[in-house]
């Protein structure tokens, strides 16, 4: 009778499978070790402070410019995708390594804020005095937290002789709030009564929409640049006075924080309005007590401009 041969166990039987399959494990290991892992861009180091030490802003654009932020490569335009393991359902965060910068650049780049807003932040700005400075941070952070003591926001009228810091106020506050993810407007006064003056062909009422979607209103040069520019025509009256009353609605709605610079006095601003009593009353609403800027002149600190009072 033919001996049979002994059975072979499944164990026995799948080693040398099993033995290829690790070994091949191991290769993919080694090659993946082998390879130099991808790096993916980060910006999410760039702040308000540090656009321009990093050589992130322009220096010869017209307009204040910061240079676009690329994708970062680890997501898909901006959108990081999970899954939760619970109800398997798909989801989609914003990717904090460039998406949440880039946002915050589109929107700083919208405001087209002046070329000589290069370099000015609150890292290095010089505040002109502790109540300056204890408004403008009590704002910010009412703005960014509230207060529900007081329903509408604190603003402020902020005059002084000329080249003092008060636009670079602004343009601080401008780049703080944008990185704060707040909205904002930066604008002059000559600019709205352009944008008026161009409404006369046409197109459409610039106080209509101005405002909207807007949480910070940082105005320029209240009265033009050095003051009362222009003569008091009935026309120019008429559109002041619509204007004043509609920052102070979206004030009184409580949407709204105004900063407000200008070189017009208290009392010079209560001659160029005819000491409207209506403006008065919404001035004093919304900026209660104007704070002055006594500061030198920082474009020329050691100028005493007599070279320009020659007259010969």
């Amino acid at each position: 009778m033919k001996q049979s041969k002994p059975m072979t166990s499944l164990s026995d039987a799948l080693k040398p499978h099993i033995a290829g399959l690790r070994a091949i494990q191991a290769r993919i290991k080694s090659e993946a070790a082998s390879k130099p892992k991808k790096e993916y861009l980060d910006f999410s180091h760039l702040t308000d402070r540090n656009l321009e030490s990093n050589n992130w802003v322009y220096r010869h654009k017209p307009k204040y410019t910061v240079k676009d932020i690329p994708f970062c490569g680890a997501c898909l335009y901006g959108k990081n995708y999970h899954r939760d393991p619970k109800t398997n359902n798909q989801y989609s965060t914003t990717c904090k390594r460039c998406e949440v910068t880039r946002r915050r650049v589109v929107k700083l780049n919208k405001l087209e804020l002046p070329p000589d807003a290069f370099g000015m932040n609150f890292g290095q700005y010089e505040w002109d005095s502790e109540l300056l400075q204890n408004r403008i941070r009590y704002l910010m952070h009412w703005i960014s937290y509230g207060d529900e003591d007081r329903p509408k926001s604190p603003s402020a009228y902020i005059y002084g002789s000329p080249g003092n810091g008060k636009t670079s106020l602004l343009y601080c506050l401008a780049k703080e709030a944008v990185f704060s993810d707040l909205r904002v407007k930066y604008i002059t006064h000559q600019q709205m009564i352009e944008l008026k003056y161009q409404s006369f062909n046409g197109g459409s009422n610039p106080l209509d929409t101005w405002l909207d979607n807007v949480d910070l209103l940082l105005f320029d040069e209240l009265g033009g640049i050095g003051g009362m520019n222009r003569k008091k025509t009935d026309w120019l009256m008429s559109f002041n006075a619509d204007l004043y009353g509609s920052m102070y609605e979206r004030w009184e709605s409580g949407d709204l924080s105004i900063v407000i610079t200008t070189n017009l006095t208290p009392y010079a601003f209560m001659q160029s309005i005819d000491n409207n009593p209506a403006i008065r009353s919404r001035f004093d609403a919304m900026f209660n007590e104007p704070i002055r800027m006594n500061g030198r002149d920082r474009r020329r600190p050691e100028s005493d401009f007599k070279h320009w009072y020659k007259n010969q």
